[in-house]
């Protein structure tokens, strides 16, 4: 998808949506506080489902400590924008 596409389509969707336009590719919506909580919840399961963790997650700075350490692992780019660890590719 092209760039102006993306734009237009932001525009179309500001103008259908009750949002705040950040600017040409980013919209503010405001929810309510019950919405958020759900999606609040909702995206730190998939988050913990995605990383693949041994242990049970429970907390934010149990998630934001694991996401740290795979972090730190040191891959080798290429101006591609893969990366390649030991064998192992990684885009």
């Amino acid at each position: 998808m092209s760039l102006e596409a993306r734009r237009n389509f932001f525009d179309i969707l500001s103008q259908r949506l009750n949002c705040k336009k950040v600017n040409d590719l980013m919209l503010e919506i405001r929810l309510e506080k019950k919405l958020f909580d759900n999606l609040y919840k909702s995206t730190f399961n998939y988050i913990t489902r995605c990383i693949n963790a041994k242990t049970i997650i429970n907390s934010e700075k149990q998630l934001f400590g694991i996401l740290k350490k795979k972090q730190s692992k040191k891959y080798n780019s290429k101006r591609d924008g893969c990366s390649k660890k030991r064998g192992m590719f990684r885009i």
